[in-house]
């Protein structure tokens, strides 16, 4: 569930808001995870979500 909005506009950042549920597919040693989120993958910072499982 992210915390917060997040929508930086970089090409490969994923674009969601505050309460959406992401699909994480990838977590980066960098602290960066992957995800999916209505069919669009990309890029965001780990700590902008919390796991609900």
């Amino acid at each position: 569930v992210a915390l917060y909005s997040y929508d930086t506009g970089k090409p490969g950042d994923l674009v969601f808001q505050e309460g959406d549920i992401i699909y994480v597919t990838s977590k980066n040693e960098d602290g960066w995870y992957e995800g999916v989120l209505n069919g669009e993958k990309g890029y965001f910072p780990g700590n902008y979500v919390e796991s609900t499982a």
